[in-house]
Order: C-alpha cells, then structure tokens, then sequence
C-alpha cells in the first residue's frame, strides 16, 4: 500500500502564532530594558548583541501587554480554524449513532441481498464507532497541546522578561548596568523562547492537522452508515411487501413481521376456510405472545386455526350454553372457546377485554401451553394430525 504524504497548507506554518508570540517577548524585554536603563537602545546593537532573537523583533516601543495581546489574537485564530466544523457539527459527530435493531436482525423472510444489507449495517456501525472513538482522542490531544503551548508563551515571556532585568554574566552585584550589556543578557533567553515557543506551536498545528483528518473520516464513517441502513431497510420493506401481499405474514404495527394461514387456506377436521380477519388475528396475536415469551413453534399459525375453527367456526361472540361447563354456570366463549376463570387467568395483563378475538386467541394460546406443553400438544390438533377427529381441550 502507498502511503502518501500529509499536504498541510504552509500558512499554518509560516505564519504561525508562535513566532508573533516570540517576536512580542523579545520586544517586551527590550522595552523593558530601555525603560529601565539611561539612554537608548539602537536598532543596531541590538541587533549585534542578539541576532536571532532581534531579527523577527518589533520596535522597542512594543509594550509587555502585546504579549497578552498576541495571545489572544492566536487564540482567536484557532478558534476561527476550528469553526470547520462548527462546534454543533463536533456535537453532532461525536454523538452515537442510533441504528434500529430491526436492521441489524435477520429475519426469515429475509432474502440473501436483506442479510447481506444488514451485515453491512453491522459493519459500518463498528467502523463508525471507531471513528468516533479515534475523533474524541484526537479531539482531546488537540487541546492539550493548544494548552501547552498557550503555557509556553507565558513561561518563556516571564523567563525573558526577568532575564532583562538581571546583570551580565561575570559583572559585579555594584557594577553599572549599561545597555548593550543588558540586550546582550536577554539574547539567549529570547532565543530560547523562541525555539520553545515555535517547538510547541509545531505540536500544536501537528494535533490540529490530525484533528481535521479524523473529522473527516467521522463524517465518512457517519455517511457510509446511514448509506448502509438507508439500503438494508429498502431491501426489508420489500421483503415485507413481498410476504404481506402473499398472505403468509402479517405486518404488525410495530414492525413485526409475523407468520399466520394464508387466507383461503382450507382448515384440517371440518372443511372451513381461513377469512382474512382470523388470518390477521392469528398474526397479531402470536407477535404479541412471542413477545411475551412464547416458544415458537413451527406449526403455531396452523394449530391456532384448526382450533378456532374446530371449537367456534371462527365466530368471536360465539358462547356455548349446552355443555357440562355451562350446566356449571361458566360456559365457553369466543373463538377459543375458554371459560372466564380461563380466560382471566391466561389473558394478557395488557389484553383482558373478553370480546377482544386476538385476546382470546392468545389465553386459549397460553392455557395451551401451561396445560399441553405448546399448541401442537392440544389433544384436538394431535388427533386430527394423526388422522383421527377432533377432541375438545
């Protein structure tokens, strides 16, 4: 793999805040110097006694408060450079990515490109996540090193401006201090303030450039995942088209995609046809009850229907007022056929209203499963599977 080198614009660089910053030291120590001492400083000895230091440097007229002032003025201009993106634009990168759960779950009627769709949400989804990830550390480094650079100035501005108001090397503690011998004092301060100040600068610019990289492979990231779900759910919703208009599956308000008896699908023990309002409710009702825990069984659709149909002929206000549990006092009702104590006892806490078909589907459903061990052991439906009739539950 080629590795291409990093283009940093040379602005950045050869106008970098560092070197108005130093500049501004150096000339703050001179001033205070001249200030200090008789007479004046030229132009010229200063720049014999420090030339490194004194070739970047202002008049000496520059006062120590341009110190602050180009602080600032730097710290603007970051501030300025990092307005690309804005600071909602970072809120918004470094905020997670909500995907829905039903894009990174295979369904079974899922065809291969809605599987191969949904395993590319999945990866785009840890992608990004990584992205953010690298965004915050890079974000965070950015800062520090803004920091410590914003530090620098200030350490090496104290450090030159003490140095001006100290003595030659080698002079005695009474021994006059002139001016050259002052400017000359302060050069190796000023020039070490300045390389400190231009290495932090250097570090600084370096953490940003990484910045504006990782902000854009945030917003790539970003971009490929929701590309990513904008496919898979595409790809889904004509799967589900595809089994609705079938009349295998049922479409939930939810969501769910739930499977029940094609309409028109002759039932097993009396020759009755499944109307498409019990197709639905044999639909609606599973997709509640596996989300209550169920445990699906293959044939659960088919069950349910030979025994709505074999117990009331698919009539929901159906009661029976001639067998023994009526005799009792509590006779069998609705589509299921249950008694009330039955009924309330299995009904869902959500779905308790006794002329509710799908919630008498679902406490017939559940008694079936307290008592049989599933649909598929109702005593009628095993019966009629092994060729014999139908027998009450």
């Amino acid at each position: 793999m080629r590795h291409h080198p990093r283009h940093r614009a040379p602005s950045r660089r050869t106008s970098a805040p560092s070197i108005a910053a130093a500049t501004a030291i150096v000339a703050a120590a001179t001033a205070v110097v001249t200030t200090n001492l008789p007479g004046q400083v030229s132009e010229a000895s200063a720049v014999e006694a420090a030339p490194r230091a004194t070739a970047v440097a202002a008049p000496p007229q520059v006062a120590g408060s341009q110190v602050a002032a180009s602080r600032d003025k730097d710290k603007a201009s970051r501030s300025s450079a990092r307005t690309a993106p804005s600071a909602a634009t970072m809120t918004r990168l470094l905020r997670p990515v909500a995907v829905p759960g039903a894009l990174l779950t295979a369904r079974p009627i899922d065809s291969v490109a809605t599987r191969t769709a949904k395993a590319g949400v999945a990866s785009a989804r840890t992608a990004e996540a990584g992205t953010r990830a690298t965004l915050q550390r890079t974000r965070t480094d950015a800062d520090a090193k803004h920091r410590a650079w914003a530090q620098t100035v200030t350490e090496q501005t104290r450090a030159v401006q003490q140095a001006a108001g100290g003595r030659p090397a080698g002079a005695g503690a009474t021994a006059p201090l002139t001016a050259s011998g002052a400017v000359a004092a302060i050069a190796g301060p000023a020039v070490r303030a300045q390389d400190a100040t231009a290495a932090a600068h250097a570090r600084w610019t370096d953490a940003e450039s990484a910045l504006a990289d990782a902000v854009v492979a945030q917003q790539r990231a970003v971009d490929a995942l929701a590309a990513a779900q904008t496919r898979a759910s595409g790809l889904a919703d004509a799967d589900t088209r595809r089994v609705v208009a079938d009349g295998s599956f049922v479409a939930l308000a939810d969501g769910q995609v739930v499977r029940t008896v094609r309409p028109g699908t002759a039932v097993v023990g009396n020759g009755h046809t499944v109307t498409p309002q019990i197709s639905r409710q044999i639909g609606e009702a599973l997709g509640l009850l596996y989300a209550a825990g169920l445990p699906r069984g293959e044939q659960d659709a088919e069950n349910l229907a030979i025994i709505i149909y074999n117990e009331s002929g698919g009539d929901v206000g159906v009661v029976n007022t001639y067998d023994r549990n009526a005799a009792a006092g509590t006779p069998s009702f609705g589509l299921m056929q249950t008694i009330g104590p039955t009924f309330d006892a299995f009904a869902l806490p959500t779905r308790t209203d006794r002329r509710d078909p799908v919630a008498q589907i679902m406490a017939g459903a559940r008694y079936a499963q307290a008592t049989y061990g599933g649909l598929a052991g109702v005593p009628g439906v095993k019966s009629l599977r092994g060729g014999g009739p139908y027998l009450p539950y």
